[in-house]
């Protein structure tokens, strides 16, 4: 089916705009067609770029890879980019182009289809009659592609299924979530499990008859997948009961969640915001609920946070979460949700508008084991080796202790270490501004501290020796941050900082004193934990202490590929370096 929408915004565009906007998305999909979790977010973003008000799509242009384009498209130092409507009509057609060629070259699945009618079913009514054409349309053409996808499946005389999904499905009903068998368990907990469960057997590759095996399985456990399933109840039921987003994201690896966009994976980002309602942004529920009291209003603490992130969704999704979809549809927009989580890494753009071409400058490429000095604090120059290398960054550890404090707090997000490092009153005080831009954002994993609202979560299994410190370090509760400059993490030490590499524990010049990691240790039989947290003792041996306690602070940060002006890259000679030249 040929889907055809030219959004009136487009009639901005000149031929030539909308020649390169096609040539950049035909560019893109060459480069992402056999990624499906990038096929999946882009989909989504454009499905709601369309069918949203030009306002609101202008604020699009400002996310995902719209910003991307936008910005290669109309150059930095373009007067349009203040535009809202300018940057609305770059974005709505790029997106009519976008979901247009996909239906071209046959890049739906079943799931994205099905994913995409349940966030046309809960966008924000829109008043604009241009709009509700355009959402007509949309809406028409999806179900109708969701329709000839069965279709064709059915004329085909085999169908193949996943043989571990077959045997999931013939055992489902002896699988357990905690003391129960899932047939024993309320809706969304079989919701939740059986969507972990087929996420992790089918390793993220599924088949439509895959999915239709999926449809038969919900059925096994007595739940009904034709049933609607509002969102909020199913937000408000992992306030409640946080081992449920735990179970959810069984063996999904999250560290890049920060990158994904409210837009593209609206229900993991709404789970990921009441996440942080019980940590980071915690001081954001406690402020309305003070002020609720002493207005003397009552609201349940529960009702409330549910309460702030539907506000949330409706802000940066145009969601309104008390809809309701079918609990099969919901339970196959999850797993697109879960898809565009695992696949996540960034989009780039050629650009495609003449620029001049920069001078060439001479480059030296940083290696592991080299010393740089980069940065000062309390009047030194830092010295910093470097333990690990990417395509565009280089990790540094520095060589020393450049303080010793407390930690402050029992996890890294809140310790006064983290706030020191990253303060530019504090640590980077003295760092040049070049120096700082020069610095790679990290988005981190840190083991967070076992409280009393954590359930069965795993305790940590303690070694002293650097290659087992936590063999179990995937299972536990994790935190997510994204800071400038951090303390390293177990995996990070055992992976860059043991075997041939035991060297860079210490100084080349001495042997440091005990110096801390960002996990926390929760080794203790009670849920409040021992109140520890790890660190590397002068025998190069991973122990804990009180958070309470001073030790060295040996940080590390992400730096972007520099020019070297001067040194050996030794510790006596490190290598100096330029930025901004490159």
């Amino acid at each position: 089916m040929t889907l055809v929408l030219q959004p009136k915004s487009a009639e901005w565009l000149s031929a030539e705009e909308k020649d390169n906007i096609e040539q950049s998305i035909t560019r893109l999909i060459g480069s992402h067609r056999d990624n499906r979790a990038e096929i999946n977010k882009l989909t989504m973003e454009s499905v709601t770029c369309l069918a949203v008000s030009e306002s609101r799509a202008g604020e699009l242009a400002g996310q995902g890879f719209f910003k991307r384009l936008i910005g290669n498209l109309l150059g930095e130092n373009s007067k349009l980019r203040a535009d809202i409507d300018r940057n609305a009509a770059y974005s709505q057609y790029a997106a009519q182009q976008t979901i247009q060629k996909f239906a071209e070259q046959n890049l739906f699945t079943f799931d994205l289809v099905t994913a995409v009618n349940n966030k046309l079913n809960v966008l924000a009514v829109e008043t604009d009659e241009e709009i509700n054409r355009l959402y007509a349309a949309l809406n028409l053409f999806f179900k109708k592609t969701r329709s000839d996808m069965l279709q064709a499946e059915a004329r085909l005389d085999k169908l193949e299924r996943n043989v571990n999904l077959l045997h999931w499905n013939a055992t489902i009903e002896y699988r357990m979530f905690g003391e129960r068998e899932y047939s024993e368990l309320n809706d969304i907990e079989k919701l939740i499990c059986v969507t972990n469960d087929f996420y992790t057997i089918a390793a993220e590759k599924w088949s439509t008859p895959d999915l239709m095996l999926l449809k038969s399985t919900l059925a096994e456990i007595g739940l009904n997948s034709k049933q609607n399933i509002a969102y909020k109840d199913f937000f408000l039921e992992l306030i409640r009961d946080s081992r449920l987003v735990d179970r959810l994201f069984e063996h999904i690896d999250l560290t890049v969640l920060p990158q994904v966009e409210v837009i593209e994976a609206s229900v993991v980002k709404a789970i990921e915001k009441a996440s942080k309602l019980n940590g980071e942004e915690q001081y954001i529920y406690e402020t309305i609920a003070e002020q609720m009291e002493l207005a003397n209003i009552e609201i349940a603490p529960h009702e409330l946070q549910l309460s702030i992130i539907q506000q949330y969704l409706k802000q940066y999704a145009n969601m309104l979460s008390d809809c309701e979809v079918q609990v099969y549809d919901f339970v196959l927009e999850l797993l697109v949700n879960l898809q565009i989580v695992s696949g996540t890494r960034s989009i780039d753009f050629e650009p495609v508008v003449p620029s001049q071409a920069p001078q060439s400058v001479e480059k030296f490429v940083l290696k592991t084991g080299d010393f740089v000095e980069f940065g000062s604090y309390e009047g030194n120059r830092l010295k910093w080796r470097i333990i690990h290398e990417e395509e565009d960054r280089v990790l540094l550890f520095y060589e020393g202790i450049v303080k010793r404090m407390a930690f402050g707090y029992r996890c890294w997000k809140g310790s006064n270490i983290r706030r020191f490092l990253n303060s530019a009153d504090l640590f980077l005080k003295e760092f040049k501004a070049s120096e700082i831009k020069a610095v790679s954002e990290a988005t981190l994993t840190s083991a967070a501290y076992l409280n009393q609202t954590i359930g069965e979560t795993a305790k940590c299994k303690y070694d002293e020796d650097i290659t087992k410190c936590c063999s179990n370090y995937h299972e536990l509760r994790k935190d997510y941050t994204k800071d400038k400059v951090f303390l390293l993490s177990m995996p990070e030490i055992i992976i860059h900082c043991s075997g041939r590499n035991a060297s860079y524990l210490y100084s080349e010049s001495e042997r440091l004193d005990f110096y801390w990691l960002r996990d926390s240790s929760a080794t203790g039989d009670s849920l409040l934990g021992d109140g520890g947290v790890r660190g590397v003792d002068r025998n190069g041996r991973v122990r804990k202490d009180s958070y309470l306690i001073s030790n060295g602070v040996r940080p590390a940060l992400y730096l972007k590929q520099a020019t070297i002006s001067s040194g050996k890259g030794s510790l006596e000679t490190p290598y100096k370096l330029i930025f901004g030249k490159n």
